[in-house]
């Protein structure tokens, strides 16, 4: 079984136990859920059929590196600093 198949049970039996129970909220505590999940899932199944409840495939996630590194841009705080020494330096007013 795979991860999958097993959380698609465990979803399965928290309604089937929500049937046998009688109770909503017995049920939701004794599976450790809240029961607004409880009832997005039932409104899924009741809507879409049971298979709604297994997991959907992700996509994985893309890791984006940087070949080489960037130059510092004009902008940066390092070289605005570097600017108004020059014109402090020059005697010039910063504006």
């Amino acid at each position: 079984m795979t991860n999958d198949d097993v959380l698609h049970a465990y979803r399965l039996r928290v309604l089937a136990s929500v049937r046998e129970l009688g109770s909503v909220a017995a049920a939701c505590r004794l599976h450790g859920i809240h029961r607004s999940t409880y009832y997005r899932w039932k409104n899924a199944v009741d809507r879409f059929g049971c298979e709604i409840l297994r997991p959907r495939g992700r996509r994985a996630p893309s890791v984006l590196t940087r070949s080489r590194r960037q130059p510092a841009s004009a902008s940066s705080p390092a070289t605005r600093w570097a600017s108004l020494e020059a014109k402090r330096a020059s005697g010039l007013r910063s504006v």
